[in-house]
């Protein structure tokens, strides 16, 4: 790259902080509220909705699936090999991004 080009960017030479608020390269808003847990579920945390056992996990997936011919005019799609990426969570009553509650993880997929 020429110098001068217009092109190049300027680098501090300081430490590059990691933002806290980073999930598997998504970045939540520090505005969506931690869900609530109370008798074992997850609460939506927002005051007009508080609704239980609502919170989902939204994800991004890239999937292959075989094709395959099986009757004339006729193709089979199976479901195959998927990589799923967590997006965020949000409660599925009021439709609002929310973060797990404090303290919690997923630790696996059922």
């Amino acid at each position: 790259m020429e110098s001068g080009s217009g092109s190049e960017l300027a680098i501090s030479s300081r430490g590059v902080e990691l933002d806290t608020n980073a999930l598997e390269g998504v970045l939540l808003s520090p505005d969506e509220p931690n869900a609530l847990v109370r008798e074992g579920v997850m609460i939506c945390p927002y005051p007009d909705c508080g609704t239980a056992d609502r919170v989902v996990e939204l994800d991004v997936a890239t999937r292959t699936n075989q094709l395959e011919i099986v009757a004339p005019g006729e193709i089979a799609a199976g479901t195959g090999d998927g990589t799923y990426e967590t997006d965020g969570y949000e409660c599925e009553a009021c439709s609002r991004r929310v973060s797990l509650p404090v303290g919690y993880e997923i630790v696996s997929w059922c």
